[in-house]
């Protein structure tokens, strides 16, 4: 579907004035609400992005597939252009979720400290962009958790990364089918290759 004149917006940049964001060293975090019907819009994300939904729903096009992701789920976005819209919840007519941007460097610390993840695995060459985590009672829980601290004004940057390893490993441990595994080995595996060509291609006078 072709949508013309629409609006592009730039994430997670269009939040950064929002008191409520919290935006640490290689995250960025809200509760993110709306109220208000919501137009298909396009959107570029400069981060990795992990969507938790609590009410409402969220439709995501890339090219020509459509994905409609519901309440209680997770969604995994990887850095790039896609048209977003939103549904209300029917019983209280809004849309929220917890919103958790990601970067490289993130993911590779994620797994350096977690090496047994990838030891004895194949790297995956490539994966999909945008990938629904198995609905799971307890990760919701969990994502319930992770944004009472992001709705806390005096929360340790320490904290919210041990959380979100917390919810990351916890995803991990429930993913039988290994599509999430080789999603973010795919993102960690692109995030390394960013990192070698950064060096191979500029000169440091000091590191």
């Amino acid at each position: 579907m072709s949508y013309n004149k629409l609006m592009l917006i730039e994430v997670p940049e269009i939040f950064f004035d929002n008191p409520k964001v919290l935006k640490l060293n290689n995250l960025t975090m809200l509760h993110y609400f709306n109220r208000v019907k919501s137009e298909p819009t396009e959107v570029k994300i400069n981060q990795h992005l992990l969507l938790h939904i609590f009410h409402g729903s969220k439709v995501i096009e890339e090219n020509s597939k459509s994905l409609k992701v519901d309440a209680k789920e997770s969604l995994f976005i990887s850095r790039g252009h896609y048209i977003i819209s939103e549904i209300l919840s029917f019983d209280n007519a809004c849309f929220d979720g917890i919103m958790i941007f990601f970067d490289d460097t993130f993911l590779i610390t994620f797994f350096s400290k977690y090496s047994d993840l990838i030891k004895n695995k194949k790297m995956k060459t490539d994966s999909d962009s945008l990938l629904v985590v198995q609905k799971s009672s307890s990760l919701h829980d969990t994502m319930v958790s992770m944004n009472a601290y992001v709705n806390q004004k005096n929360c340790s940057e320490l904290l919210l990364q041990l959380k979100l390893e917390e919810i990351l490993l916890q995803a991990l441990q429930n993913d039988s089918s290994e599509y999430l595994y080789a999603y973010l080995t795919h993102l960690y595996s692109t995030g390394l290759l960013n990192f070698k060509t950064l060096f191979d291609t500029q000169e440091f006078s000091d590191v």
